[in-house]
């Protein structure tokens, strides 16, 4: 019996496109990083929950934004900015 393959269905996989918001940028004293969540798969709360265990408070080097599926950290205090670059990678 000879297995013969027509066609097959396969799913479109959503690549990261030009649409694609995520990216660090430095403004003065300040690293703001862009996360776009509608290109990952686990959830935002996630990721803010890990912050306000490590980094402590909200305004004490360190604040968010979430905006439209955009989660948006701001991080002005240089150890803070190490601990989030190397928890990231």
């Amino acid at each position: 019996m000879a297995i013969t393959k027509t066609g097959t269905f396969a799913p479109m996989i959503r690549t990261h496109a030009a649409n694609d918001r995520s990216g660090v940028t430095t403004s003065g004293g300040k690293t703001i990083y862009k996360i776009d969540y509608r290109f990952r798969k686990d959830y935002p709360n996630d990721h803010i929950k890990w912050c306000r265990r490590n980094m402590g408070h909200r305004g004490t080097g360190w604040d968010f934004m979430w905006v439209s599926e955009l989660l948006v950290i701001e991080v002005w205090d240089d150890k803070l900015k190490f601990m989030y670059e190397m928890w990231k990678n």
